[in-house]
């Protein structure tokens, strides 16, 4: 499901109104994936089944990491 969700051809043959799914008895909610697919995480975003972490999405995390280190050195060294 994930590679074709990935697929962008997809995007360009498919297209689901919402009025269609409200007639087909479904809701947006049970349609869309929910953002408990991908786990933002460096140490935990390879688990089967989940969504990989972009590029961006490795940087900005890797980038707060950094910044949180730098912070808890800065209190320890304070003491």
């Amino acid at each position: 499901m994930v590679t074709k969700a990935n697929d962008l051809s997809t995007y360009l043959t498919f297209k689901t109104s919402k009025h269609s799914l409200y007639r087909n008895g479904f809701t947006e909610q049970e349609i869309y994936p929910t953002e408990s697919l991908q786990i933002k995480n460096l140490y935990y975003d390879y688990i089967k089944g989940n969504v990989p972490l972009s590029n961006n999405q490795r940087a900005e995390l890797e980038a707060q990491q950094e910044r949180s280190m730098k912070m808890i050195a800065k209190l320890l060294l304070d003491l």
